[in-house]
């Protein structure tokens, strides 16, 4: 399967069917009405889907004020300008570049996730089952959290 190459803190996830989440008490919201498969009852419904592809991370600069030292930390989503501004202590408007990277990224293929049943766009992926439901998302915005293994018995 040929998967697409995400940007800054895109997810890429496949939804759970919902018959796998009803044997653990976690209900899927129904597939029904609208493009996605929901209905307008179903808002503020949780889901819980699998990461496939997760983007590199959102752009990040770190930048010493001339005048005063302080550190300013620009996040950069993808395609947005900077505007450093003044700095907060000083009101100096100008900063050296002291390092440039991307934030990590919280989930990594595999993962387990709970997201929002509206979360992101979806698509289809070519060679993939049509029936597979897959959306692309902000890490941030739309993934909730990460549901860890339950803890085995012997171990409580």
């Amino acid at each position: 399967m040929k998967l697409p190459r995400l940007l800054s803190d895109r997810v890429l996830v496949c939804e759970t069917p919902e018959g796998e989440l009803k044997q653990n008490g976690i209900v899927l919201p129904q597939y029904g009405d609208d493009a996605r498969g929901f209905s307008s009852h179903q808002e503020g419904a949780l889901c819980i889907g699998t990461v496939v592809a997760v983007g590199p991370g959102e752009p990040l600069k770190v930048y010493r004020c001339k005048t005063c030292g302080t550190l300013k930390t620009m996040m950069l989503g993808e395609g947005r300008k900077l505007n450093l501004g003044r700095c907060d202590d000083c009101d100096c408007p100008d900063f050296d570049l002291l390092s440039s990277g991307r934030a990590a990224m919280s989930v990594k293929p595999g993962d387990r996730v709970i997201y929002p049943h509206r979360a992101g766009t979806p698509i289809q992926i070519p060679g993939q089952d049509p029936r597979d439901r897959y959306f692309v998302a902000y890490e941030e915005q739309f993934v909730y959290g990460v549901c860890d293994e339950p803890a085995s018995p012997a171990a409580a």
